[in-house]
């Protein structure tokens, strides 16, 4: 899939947006509701989300597909409340940190 995510352009497998059970990734890319997510002019698929964030979501789906014993991803701190926000809108509790 081509996603858009607030001027950052990413090519990601549908697989990897949908393999954690549970994630609001899951559930917007599912085939029920893939429908309903918007598009950019160029019909990729546009998430109004923090980027840098979403990019290290990305590069952990990716990974965890082809091992899935992959680290969570190392989150620099200038990104860690931005993280923390997205990963508990998406439900990506592997993200969260704990308390």
């Amino acid at each position: 899939l081509q996603v858009n995510c607030c001027g950052r352009h990413f090519s990601i497998p549908k697989s990897a947006l949908c393999h954690i059970e549970g994630s609001y990734l899951n559930h917007m890319f599912s085939d029920a509701f893939i429908h309903n997510v918007p598009r950019d002019p160029e019909g990729r698929f546009f998430l109004d989300f923090n980027a840098d964030c979403f990019e290290i979501i990305v590069k952990y789906l990716q990974a965890v597909q082809l091992s899935p014993n992959a680290p969570v991803p190392e989150v620099p701190p200038q990104q860690q409340q931005n993280m923390d926000i997205l990963a508990e809108a998406l439900n990506l509790k592997i993200f969260l940190r704990p308390n």
